[in-house]
C-alpha cells in the first residue's frame, strides 16, 4: 500500500474519532500501532488497558492487514471504518477479543440503518431498543424492574425487521415510553414500558452509566495528581515518592471498577443511530457514517486547559501535604469547576443535538485567579482589546441580563435555556476561567485568520478567539470542534 493511502486511511480514522492520530512502526515486528497524538494525564484515560486500548488495537489489527493489499480503492476506506467499528461493539457487547463479529450483529445494524433512512407520516422513525448482549430472560426481567421500569414479554422471539414491517413501529416505541428488549443473538424478546410519572426510559439507563463515567472522571484526577507530583519542583523525594505509590494504588482501584454496562440503549432519532457505550460515549452512524462521540474527552480538554493543574495542585499544596490522596481535598477544590464543566457540555450537546450554531470561548485562567479557591467568586477583568473587532465590546443594552448581585451571573446559577438563548446570537459568548458569563452577541476579530470564505466565518472567529483560551464551535449541521492555541484539538 502506497503512502498516500495509508494518510488516506489516518484521515478517516481521525474523522472517526475526532483528534489527531500518529503511527508508530515496530521496525522488529513490521507491526504498525495506532497511538493518539496527545500525550497528557488524559491519555492514560483513553489508553486504558481495560475500556479504550481495545478501539486502537483492533484499529491497528485492521490497518496491518490493510497493508497487505497492492491496490486500495476509496470505497474500501468506508468498509475499513464500519469493519472497525462493528469489531470494537463486539468487543464491547461480549468482551470477544479475538474472533470477528458476528453475521447476525452486521444485519441487526443494516436493518437499523433501513429504519434512520424511514418517515412516519413524515417524521424521520424514531425507535428505542435495550440491548442485553449476554444475559438470559429471568436476569433481564430483574434489571428491567431495578430500572423501575414494566416488562411485557412476546410469544416469539423475532427479528427486528419482522416489527419494523409495520409502521406503527417508527412511533410507538420511541425509547422514551417504549422500547425493544434485544437478546444477544438480536432476537426481539420483548417491550420495555415506563411507568406512570416516571422517568423516560432513555433517561434511566443513561443515568445508570452516570457512575461508570464518573470513574474515568476520577482516573483522569489520579492520574493528573501523580503527573504533577512527578513534575513538583522542590518536592522532598519522600513526599513526592508517597504521593506516587498512593496515586498508583488509587489508580489500581479505579481501573478495577472500570467496565462497560451488562446493557446498552441503542436509539434512531432524526435519521441518526446512536449506540450508548457510556453516558458522555456513544457511537452515530449518519448516512452509513460512523462516528465516536467522545464528550469525556471533552470534559478532559476543559479542565486541563482551565488550568486545573495548577489551581488545585500547586506547590504550596504539596509542601502542606504528606498524606495519602487526597480526596476530600480535591472534590471540594474541584468541585466547582467539574460541575461547571458538565452543565456547559451539556448545554454544548443540546445546541448541537438541535442545530444550533454557537461560539463559546473560555477564557485562559488569569493569573489573579490561580491560587483562588474555586468558587463563584468573580474577578472584573476587561476582555482583552485585541480579542475583539473594532478593538471594543459591542454595545448591548440587553447585557444587563448577566448582571447578578454586582457580579456576572455564572454558569451553575444560569438556566439552561437562557444560555442556549444567548448563545444563539450572532457572535460569541464569553465566560471567563470560572465560567462566569462575562457578555454574549460579542464578534471576534479575526483579521489575519484563515479568510472565511475558506473555512466559515464562524470557524475564522474560533480560531481567532481561541488565542485567549479555550473556543468551541458549535455547527449548524451538529459537529462540535474545540479550539486551543489556534489549533483544533477534537471534533465531536
Amino acid at each position: 500500500m502506497e503512502n498516500f493511502q495509508m494518510d488516506h486511511i489516518k484521515k478517516a480514522l481521525e474523522e472517526l474519532i475526532g483528534f489527531d492520530l500518529i503511527y508508530e512502526l515496530d521496525n522488529s515486528t513490521d507491526f504498525i500501532n495506532i497511538q493518539m497524538e496527545v500525550k497528557s494525564p488524559f491519555f492514560t484515560v483513553l489508553n486504558d488497558p481495560s475500556v479504550h486500548a481495545s478501539f486502537f488495537t483492533i484499529a491497528s489489527k485492521y490497518l496491518n492487514s490493510a497493508r497487505k493489499k497492492e491496490t486500495w480503492l476509496p470505497s474500501y476506506t468506508t468498509a475499513f471504518i464500519e469493519n472497525i467499528c462493528q469489531q470494537y461493539l463486539s468487543f464491547v457487547f461480549y468482551n470477544n477479543k479475538d474472533n470477528d463479529y458476528s453475521y447476525e450483529q452486521y444485519l441487526f445494524f443494516e436493518t437499523l440503518k433501513s429504519v434512520s433512512n424511514k418517515t412516519y407520516e413524515g417524521i424521520p422513525a424514531n425507535l428505542g431498543l435495550l440491548l442485553f448482549p449476554n444475559q438470559e430472560i429471568e436476569e433481564i426481567k430483574h434489571i428491567i424492574n431495578s430500572l423501575e421500569l414494566d416488562f411485557i414479554q412476546l410469544n416469539s422471539n423475532e427479528k427486528l425487521d419482522f416489527y419494523i414491517k409495520n409502521k406503527q413501529t417508527y412511533k410507538i416505541i420511541d425509547g422514551y415510553s417504549l422500547a425493544f428488549i434485544v437478546n444477544g443473538n438480536f432476537e426481539i424478546l420483548g417491550i420495555t414500558r415506563k411507568k406512570v410519572n416516571g422517568k423516560s426510559i432513555k433517561d434511566l439507563v443513561l443515568n445508570r452509566l452516570h457512575d461508570l463515567s464518573i470513574h474515568h472522571h476520577n482516573l483522569y484526577i489520579a492520574s493528573l495528581y501523580k503527573q504533577t507530583a512527578i513534575k513538583a519542583p522542590g518536592l522532598e523525594a519522600s513526599i513526592r515518592n508517597k504521593v506516587i505509590k498512593t496515586c498508583n494504588d488509587e489508580l489500581k482501584q479505579i481501573v478495577s471498577k472500570m467496565n462497560f454496562p451488562d446493557y446498552f440503549f441503542i436509539e434512531v432519532r432524526s435519521g441518526n443511530i446512536n449506540v450508548h457505550l457510556l453516558e458522555d460515549v456513544f457511537f452515530s452512524i449518519v448516512n452509513n457514517k460512523w462516528k465516536l462521540k467522545y464528550f469525556q474527552f471533552m470534559k478532559f480538554l476543559l479542565t486541563n486547559n482551565n488550568g486545573l493543574s495548577r489551581r488545585i495542585f500547586g506547590e504550596k499544596f504539596f509542601y502542606a501535604s504528606d498524606s495519602s490522596f487526597p480526596t476530600s481535598i480535591v472534590n471540594d477544590k474541584c468541585k466547582h469547576l467539574v460541575e461547571s464543566v458538565n452543565k456547559f457540555i451539556s448545554i454544548v450537546r443540546y445546541a448541537s443535538e438541535n442545530n444550533i450554531g454557537s461560539l463559546f470561548l473560555i477564557l485562559a485562567v488569569n493569573e489573579f485567579e490561580v491560587n483562588k479557591y474555586i468558587t463563584k467568586d468573580y474577578i472584573d477583568i476587561p476582555l482583552p482589546d485585541e480579542l475583539l473587532l473594532h478593538y471594543k465590546k459591542t454595545n448591548n443594552q440587553l447585557a444587563v441580563v448577566l448582571n447578578m448581585n454586582d457580579c456576572k451571573l455564572n454558569l451553575k446559577s444560569c438556566d439552561k435555556y437562557l444560555f442556549v438563548l444567548l448563545s444563539s446570537v450572532d457572535g460569541s459568548v464569553i465566560l471567563d476561567s470560572n465560567f462566569n458569563i462575562l457578555s454574549f452577541g460579542e464578534l471576534i476579530n479575526s483579521s489575519g485568520e484563515v479568510s472565511p470564505s475558506e473555512q466559515g466565518a464562524r470557524t475564522a472567529a474560533a480560531l481567532a478567539a481561541s488565542k485567549f483560551g479555550t473556543a468551541i464551535k458549535v455547527s449548524e449541521d451538529g459537529n462540535i470542534s474545540v479550539y486551543h492555541s489556534q489549533k483544533k484539538l477534537m471534533e465531536i
